[in-house]
């Protein structure tokens, strides 16, 4: 589980439910000679105190990284647009007060 804050305060809890390695993949971008497609089933919790943070809606695309169990961070990208069904998938954004269950996608792990 992860707790973001701002000013102290929560504002988003990811707790990842479940995660899939090797993963089928369809999409024609993902390239398995790079790795593996890793899902990971989540769920993210917002609170109403995100409305304050000037950061907001939180955004669920941006700066996930994968680091190997040895330490080294893998130069593989987010394809959850092409791996995971549209009502699978986790939302781009996420307001103030939200509850949201669904799954992301690691190309190249």
């Amino acid at each position: 589980m992860l707790q973001l804050k701002y000013k102290g305060v929560e504002t988003v809890t990811i707790t990842v439910k479940g995660i899939t390695p090797n993963a089928a993949c369809q999409s024609y971008m993902f390239d398995a000679q790079q790795g593996q497609s890793v899902v990971m089933d989540m769920e993210i919790t917002t609170t109403p105190e995100l409305a304050q943070d000037p950061y907001q809606p939180f955004t669920t695309i941006v700066d996930w990284k994968a680091i190997t169990s040895g330490g080294t961070t893998v130069n593989g990208r987010i394809d959850n647009i092409n791996c995971i069904t549209p009502a699978e998938r986790v939302p781009s954004q996420i307001g103030p007060g939200e509850k949201i269950v669904g799954k992301m996608a690691f190309d190249g792990v």
